[in-house]
């Protein structure tokens, strides 16, 4: 399933760009659709009655076509939106393993997103109280049967039209506007462990998302069926899968297999982060080497680390602290440090340094046509399929260092690797917009342009350096990119030993 997954991204990025690849976006798109249904809902808000909804949403539609119609039209599409925005994006989390430990509170919350999500659609076409909504009355009612909270079962509120209560309609209209503050306060919740969480789309998919829902309802607009009547069971009716697949399952389930199935499923969900037990360990903060320069933190994507005055009797007066519940040990943090103050556990930036020198002087020189050294840092995250890497340690002149992130490169890394006899350096990491870690790639390639702190020296040669960002299902690419770069290296060298003869 990460295949598929990775496979309709890369045809995304073929298509539209790593910077506008909607699938790299489901969080925020999600977002817009959200948006989209609150402004709407306000609107269909102000007209709608309990008394006679029918009746209202009806010349709702059809006599106010040209406003209300069209609001009516998109609110119905961008909650479909909504719900496959929000299991696209969950689906995707899974498939890429980001919802376990530290990932525990957007992933419940998600899960609570989406069920909600569910509730507002269902509850939504209910007060159209047409032969559709009638439907799910009784097959809401149905479910509700079994579940011991009323004092008589709630199917009994539909054996006929005069049983049927203008109180019902006012709750679930309170419910229906209700639910999306709910869903105001959830969606913070969902983002508060992220810093500088990505809420907004790109305006080109802002305006194509808008533009598609508009065209949808000028074409098919939103419409009811006939008018509810209880007296007589409504069939032939249109349906929506993507809010009423819950009943087609109940109708053909035992009941107590469904419920078993229902319960199962919805108690692996909430308890996910939590099955997957390995967990690398967190970093650490050597104190005596920490200024409290607070880079560590602004770079940390998950807001694991935080200053607190000072402990010790150092000058400096902040401190940062790791808190380990936090923590996704990726190692970006250590890239941040420019003083050797946060490590991973095994993973040290001394150590890094030193694996760098030892490969480099370890590595055969060829006399007769001499190919230039290379130096390869590669992320984990980016290299998971193919075998690439395999192929890439045989070759002579490349000498490899992965780590967790590639964020956690400081530029001090690459200057040890210049120095220490590498002719180039290149750099792999994921696809930009698609950090397993959300902001890797990004904060490394800001290093190197010298927009974020650390920096790179000014002395050294920025053609010495390749950056390639690509996808795990292209990493047979990597090879070619890396024969490119040792051409242009070999010309390089080339050049400056013309110059200095």
């Amino acid at each position: 399933m990460k295949k598929l997954f990775l496979y309709i991204e890369d045809w995304g990025n073929r298509c539209f760009s790593p910077q506008f690849n909607p699938f790299y976006y489901l969080g925020p798109i999600s977002t817009l659709f959200f948006i989209i249904l609150f402004i709407s809902g306000i609107y269909l808000f102000i007209f709608y009655r309990t008394n006679h909804p029918y009746q209202i949403v009806q010349d709702l539609t059809l006599n106010q076509w040209y406003l209300g119609g069209i609001m009516r039209s998109i609110h119905r599409y961008a909650s479909d939106g909504l719900i496959i925005s929000l299991l696209l994006h969950t689906l995707r989390e899974y498939v890429n393993g980001r919802y376990s430990h530290y990932r525990w509170l957007a992933w419940v919350s998600g899960v609570i997103l989406f069920f909600i999500s569910l509730i507002l659609g269902i509850s939504g076409y209910w007060l159209v109280w047409d032969q559709r909504a009638q439907l799910i009355a009784l097959k809401t009612s149905e479910l509700l049967n079994d579940v011991p909270l009323f004092a008589e079962p709630p199917s009994r509120s539909f054996l006929n039209n005069e049983s049927l209560s203008g109180m019902l309609f006012f709750l679930l209209h309170f419910l229906h506007s209700a639910l999306p503050f709910a869903m105001l306060i959830l969606i913070g919740i969902h983002i508060m462990r992220c810093s500088r969480p990505i809420l907004k789309t790109p305006k080109v998919i802002t305006i194509a998302v808008i533009i598609m829902l508009l065209m949808v309802s000028v074409i098919k607009p939103a419409t009811s069926a006939e008018p509810a009547d209880l007296s007589r069971l409504p069939i032939n009716i249109p349906f929506d899968w993507f809010f009423f697949f819950i009943y087609p399952v109940k109708s053909n389930l035992p009941k107590p297999l469904f419920w078993a199935i229902i319960t199962g499923v919805t108690m692996i969900l909430f308890i996910m982060p939590w099955i997957k037990r390995h967990r690398l360990p967190p970093a650490q903060v050597v104190l005596e080497n920490c200024t409290g320069c607070d880079q560590c933190n602004k770079d940390c994507p998950y807001g694991a680390i935080r200053l607190q005055p000072r402990t010790d009797r150092l000058a400096y007066k902040m401190e940062a602290v790791i808190m380990p519940e936090r923590c996704a040990a990726c190692g970006i943090c250590v890239g941040a440090c420019d003083f050797n103050a946060v490590n991973l556990t095994g993973i040290t930036d001394v150590q890094i340094k030193e694996e760098i020198i030892n490969l480099l002087s370890g590595m055969r020189i060829q006399l007769m046509n001499r190919k230039p050294k290379i130096l390869l840092l590669i992320c984990e995250q980016s290299i998971r399929f193919n075998g690439t890497l395999d192929i890439i340690k045989r070759i002579i002149n490349v000498k490899v260092i992965s780590l967790p992130c590639i964020g956690m490169i400081q530029p001090a890394m690459i200057e040890t690797g210049l120095n220490a006899g590498a002719d180039g350096i290149f750099i792999c990491g994921c696809v930009m917009g698609d950090c397993h870690y959300r902001k890797g790639n990004i904060w490394l390639q800001e290093r190197l342009r010298d927009k974020r702190p650390p920096f790179l020296n000014k002395k050294i040669d920025r053609h010495r350096i390749r950056e390639y960002w690509l996808s795990p299902v292209n990493t047979i690419k990597l090879a070619e990119e890396i024969l490119l770069f040792e051409e242009e290296l070999s010309r390089l060298l080339k050049k400056s030993a013309n110059l200095s003869f």
